[in-house]
């Protein structure tokens, strides 16, 4: 086996106005997504939300938090700052969904208390899969 290694340059991306940047943090938070000004671009973001009470709690906080600028704390390189949604992806990143759907805490709780991990993994899985085929369902018009 050889014990050399190649190292690679990382590829510059393409953002807004044609710059390039390898940092796609950087790139995002200065120019925008390289497609902001076409016509196919969204405009607005349309989402559901499942998951327990407490999940879709903390998802609303998230969606909240997102719409502003987020200051580092730390290493600056690690955790840039964050623009908010808007000015990062030239679209807007509503605080509410369109449709939510709880999974009942008790059923989740069973779900992640097994001891097989695949099984475990699998109660997990099946109850979100579930949710989000009845959402479906529910958009279907």
């Amino acid at each position: 086996m050889n014990a050399d290694v190649i190292c690679l340059n990382e590829p510059p991306l393409e953002f807004r106005y044609g710059q390039d940047m390898i940092e796609p943090h950087d790139g995002l938070s200065l120019f925008g997504p390289y497609d902001a000004d076409f016509s196919s671009h969204p405009r607005n973001i349309s989402y559901a939300v499942a998951g327990s009470e407490e999940g879709i709690e903390a998802f609303g906080q998230w969606s909240h938090r997102i719409q502003s600028v987020i200051y580092p704390e730390g290493d600056r390189r690690l955790w840039p700052l964050f623009p908010g949604f808007e000015a990062a992806f030239a679209c807007n990143w509503p605080e509410q969904p369109v449709r939510g759907a709880l999974i009942d805490s008790k059923k989740l709780n069973e779900a992640v208390s097994g001891l097989d991990r695949y099984k475990r993994t699998a109660g997990v899985v099946d109850l979100y899969i579930d949710t989000i085929a009845n959402l479906k369902n529910m958009m279907k018009f």
